[in-house]
């Protein structure tokens, strides 16, 4: 009696385990993309106006198979009309677009340098990385999805 018990039991146990939910699969991506975020995986963050000397840095991340050539991503610094580079921000020189991506590099960073400067609240203070091209045809601009999410980055000075 207790051998067909535990035999019942064993049976019932590696049937459950057979069959897995899907719900939890990981998501596995085939597409070799770029995309933007800071040291904690946000798309947006926020500076206090009255930051001065205060480096921020924010990465471009590089999701591919090995790589055999260097990649090259260019990106644009969208200011909006309450920002003036040299005033509010300025980007170190050693980090200007284009990224350039070599053997083995997978994470390339984008510093800017905040500066004490007084905010027109009635205007846009943020500053928008935006991701445009990439010198590999096959490297997609943002997460896969329809929203290619990680294209770009908001800098709020508030």
């Amino acid at each position: 009696m207790k051998k067909a018990l535990f035999l019942l039991g064993a049976s019932l146990f590696l049937a459950a385990g057979s069959s897995s939910c899907s719900k939890n699969d990981p998501v596995i991506f085939d597409d070799a993309f770029v995309y933007l975020a800071d040291a904690n995986g946000a798309s947006a963050s926020a500076v206090d106006w009255d930051s001065q000397n205060y480096l921020a840095t924010y990465y471009v991340y590089l999701v591919s198979p090995a790589i055999s050539e260097d990649v090259q991503v260019t990106y644009d610094l969208v200011v909006g009309s309450g920002l003036a580079e040299g005033v509010d921000f300025k980007t170190v020189p050693s980090t200007a677009s284009p990224i350039t991506f070599t053997k083995g590099i997978y994470t390339m960073p984008i510093r800017i340098e905040w500066l004490k400067h007084e905010l027109d609240a009635t205007k846009d203070n943020t500053v928008r990385i935006v991701l445009r091209s990439c010198s590999d045809p096959s490297v997609q601009i943002g997460k896969p999805g329809p929203d290619r999410l990680g294209a770009e980055y908001t800098i709020t000075k508030r």
